[in-house]
């Protein structure tokens, strides 16, 4: 099956087109061809500079997929190299401290993808936490890629401050997989599954220990171009943008109406229309976009029963759904969550 993004790319966060090859350089190490990959998830080759969220998505599901290999992720994260991520990962080594360097990472992740924020918070005993999550889309990172995420944290770390080290805790929102301990060796720390959130914790002597790769000269020019960068991307404030945000968050309220969105909005149900009408579209129509986005993610990322999904996107009962479902993809949900398993 092949995956048609659903927004053009300057209404959705966006990722650097170089940071697919954290995907496409382990996938080709399996033997999997690039371009029919791309081609899977809806991407030419090359892909354009900027790839919209949703096909990114689809590049993990479809490598998963395509490599058989449920710790995709962990794979991908050992194999990255620093020119993945261009002027990131090169501020960060040659910034004075672990602490400093993740807090570089954490401010200028999203010119490599729009999407990725980093929240750093210590407790008081000085133990940091690294968070990981995406703004401004619909749904959670796959599972894959939140791998990749932190194993790119513990990955990078390691490989600044020494291979012995060791992270407290790594939590997980994805359900565990089969095989748990491949997590646990890659992170060789606790791993815990089904979490309220997507990190890792290291001790506050990590945070505190110097780089041999400090440079402040180079560190300063890097860091004025990242600067530049940050300030040159688009900012995510458009009216539809805003608008499908408060249709998710009335859908996880159970109140996804327009009077509800309309609400939340500080509008009234008629100019809601009339501002979504200027953007060419509908409110029905973009609840039903938002309905689908969230019903091929649950199905191909989670253990979700078709009766929690029917209730969890606001249909009146299973059949409603299954009727929606079939209008989207043409098949059942579950021959297509058959598929995607």
């Amino acid at each position: 099956m092949e995956f048609v993004p659903i927004l053009s790319g300057a209404m959705e966060p966006t990722f650097a087109a170089q940071s697919l090859m954290l995907v496409l350089r382990p996938a080709a190490a399996a033997g999997i061809d690039a371009t029919a990959l791309l081609r899977r998830a809806g991407l030419e080759e090359p892909p354009p500079e900027r790839v919209p969220f949703d096909a990114v998505r689809a590049l993990w599901r479809e490598a998963l997929l395509a490599t058989g290999d449920e710790a995709f992720g962990l794979t991908a994260a050992t194999a990255a190299t620093d020119d993945l991520f261009d002027v990131i990962l090169v501020l960060a080594r040659a910034s004075p401290t672990m602490g400093q360097a993740f807090e570089r990472v954490a401010r200028f992740a999203r010119i490599a993808s729009e999407p990725t924020r980093f929240r750093l918070t210590s407790d008081e005993d000085g133990t940091l936490t690294i968070e990981h999550h995406l703004e401004g889309v619909i749904g959670d990172a796959p599972a894959a890629a939140a791998d990749a995420m932190l194993g790119l944290i513990v990955t990078c770390t390691r490989r600044f401050v020494g291979p012995d080290l060791q992270p407290l805790s790594v939590s997980f929102k994805h359900p565990a997989p089969r095989a748990p301990e491949k997590w646990r060796s890659f992170f060789r720390a606790p791993v815990h599954f089904g979490a309220d959130r997507n990190a890792v914790q290291f001790a506050a002597d990590v945070t505190a220990r110097r780089l041999r790769t400090s440079d402040p000269t180079l560190a300063a020019m890097l860091e004025r171009h990242a600067e530049s960068l940050l300030a040159a991307m688009p900012t995510d404030a458009s009216f539809l943008t805003r608008a499908r945000r408060s249709i998710c968050e009335a859908l996880a309220a159970q109140s996804a109406t327009l009077h509800d969105v309309a609400k939340r909005l500080q509008l009234s149900s008629r100019t809601l229309q009339r501002r979504l009408q200027d953007e060419g579209t509908s409110f029905d129509a973009q609840l039903d976009d938002i309905r689908r986005q969230l019903a091929l993610q649950h199905l191909a990322e989670r253990d979700t029963s078709q009766a929690e999904l029917a209730f969890l996107l606001g249909f009146s009962d299973v059949s409603a759904f299954h009727r929606a479902f079939r209008r989207w993809t043409g098949v059942a949900p579950g021959a297509w969550a058959k598929r995607q398993h």
